[in-house]
């Protein structure tokens, strides 16, 4: 499985019965009861999609444009969602259950490749050095301590994927 497919399945876990559970906000909403493979794999497609084309579209923005534009852009893209999500789970049974950031980490970390895992750690840590470095160096400490925030705690996740990697294929 890709990059992206890792990161959708961290959106969808299953319910102590085997009902598959899908999460549009992630840990921060309520799940839906996905009632057929088919519409499950709709669904995947969809925010599989969604994922590959935000980012490749906020990145050729950000190195063309500038971040400006992808804030303008966000409302829409959140309206955008947001009606896409109510049209697909308006008929679904709406989980008790809910999605702890634990069962996020590990369902993606089993739908990654170990070696990716591995790559975006090592780049992780990579952006913890140069922050440190840029902290030590530099008299503006905003986006030094910023990008050591944001990097550290990559890291912290990624250590915490890795491990539960292992542990999948160990089981």
């Amino acid at each position: 499985m890709g990059y992206f497919d890792g990161l959708t399945d961290a959106s969808f876990k299953k319910d102590a019965q085997g009902y598959d559970l899908f999460f549009p906000w992630g840990i921060f909403g309520s799940g839906f009861v996905i009632e057929s493979e088919q519409q499950k794999n709709k669904i995947r497609d969809f925010i599989k999609k969604t994922y590959v084309t935000t980012f490749f579209a906020l990145l050729a923005i950000q190195v063309f444009v500038g971040l400006w534009l992808n804030l303008v852009l966000l409302p829409i893209y959140c309206i955008w969602y947001y009606s896409y999500i109510r049209k697909v789970t308006h008929n679904l049974q709406r989980s008790t259950e809910k999605l702890t950031s634990s069962e996020s980490y590990k369902n993606s970390a089993l739908s990654h490749s170990l070696l990716t895992l591995i790559f975006f750690e090592l780049l992780s840590l990579g952006f913890v050095a140069v922050g440190l470095w840029r902290i030590a160096k530099e008299k503006e400490l905003f986006m030094p301590f910023m990008s050591l925030g944001f990097f550290g705690f990559c890291a912290v996740v990624f250590a915490y994927m890795i491990v539960a990697k292992i542990k999948g294929k160990t089981k």
